[in-house]
């Protein structure tokens, strides 16, 4: 298990390098299914940019000969003014997050398990 979380980190800390510059993602999260082992990335970007676009790919691809061990799946939603909590599934790990709403949902989640777990 100390493996999976390992790479689980690293994932998320080359997301965010590859991310993190890129202006027009408002938020990134990724999920995690053990049957079959695979990764899902999430991306929420505020509007369409080519250049964004071109990047995230570029991002993805680094990704995935990053960690070739492990299965990917990509999902990429421009939001165009819509609600983007719509778009955050239960239990997902957070990236990057800027948008106001994506951070009150994980700040959310996070308060929810403290008081869970207390």
């Amino acid at each position: 298990m100390l493996a999976v979380a390992t790479t689980l980190k690293d994932v998320q800390d080359q997301l965010r390098c590859d991310l993190g510059p890129l202006g027009h993602v408002v938020g990134a999260y990724l999920t995690v299914r053990m049957q079959p082992p695979q990764l899902h990335i999430w991306t929420l970007l505020d509007s369409r940019d080519e250049q964004t676009e071109a990047a995230l790919a570029a991002a993805e691809c680094r990704l995935m000969a990053s960690f070739r061990g492990i299965g990917f799946d990509f999902t990429t939603v421009h939001l165009q003014g819509r609600d983007p909590r719509q778009f955050i599934p239960e239990g997902a790990y957070p990236v990057k997050v800027t948008h106001p709403a994506v951070l009150q949902f994980f700040h959310d989640a996070i308060t929810a398990q403290a008081h869970a777990r207390a």
